[in-house]
């Protein structure tokens, strides 16, 4: 068992591990992909700052008995929750795209959608904000506007447009939002 499987197997209990568990599902920042020392350096690190680094040496004592097991089968928890700071990194693995609606000039592209058919709901990529990808919305697609500088393309003409695109200098999309779209975007690109 991993230190993440063990802090998720935590989620569900009534206790100070699980409130430590909670508070770690929430953080967007939490280093999911980080080592143990890295991971225990950075919850012990934001449970002195609140004051309750006691429960920091349970998690140890607990990750020491557990290290070595198996995960069980059938913990939900485990099998199924997801940090916040591992939200993005889930949706690009599993959120498919049957085509793209993007707004804006073909010199200023500012929103776009990942939508998916079978569910009709869409990943909202807003490219001018500095929101972390972690805390990326799903939208319904009725509730897309369709206007005069709306395009319905296909997720390889997305890639050519975006990559196209000279956005003026004064109003650049966000750099990492801009890296991340176009990376989900090429995973997906098999039609």
């Amino acid at each position: 068992m991993t230190l993440n499987q063990l802090i998720k197997s935590k989620l569900s209990e009534d206790s100070l591990l699980g409130d430590l568990a909670r508070d770690i599902q929430g953080d967007e920042k939490f280093p999911v992909n980080g080592t143990d020392k890295e991971i225990l350096s950075y919850i012990h690190f934001h449970t002195i700052v609140r004051g309750n680094n006691g429960v920091v040496d349970e998690l140890k004592t607990e990750y020491k008995k557990h290290r070595n097991k198996e995960v069980p089968a059938i913990d939900l928890d485990i099998m199924f929750s997801i940090f916040r700071s591992e939200t993005w990194a889930f949706y690009k693995d599993h959120f498919p795209i049957d085509k793209i609606i993007m707004v804006g000039s073909l010199n200023d592209f500012y929103k776009v959608f990942c939508v998916d058919n079978s569910t009709h709901r869409a990943l909202y990529f807003d490219m001018k904000s500095d929101i972390s990808l972690n805390d990326i919305e799903i939208i319904e697609e009725g509730k897309i506007f369709l206007g005069h500088l709306t395009r319905i393309v296909s997720v390889k003409k997305a890639i050519i447009l975006l990559k196209q695109c000279e956005y003026p200098d004064d109003s650049l999309p966000n750099e990492n939002t801009m890296k991340e779209l176009l990376s989900y975007l090429s995973q997906h690109n098999t039609k």
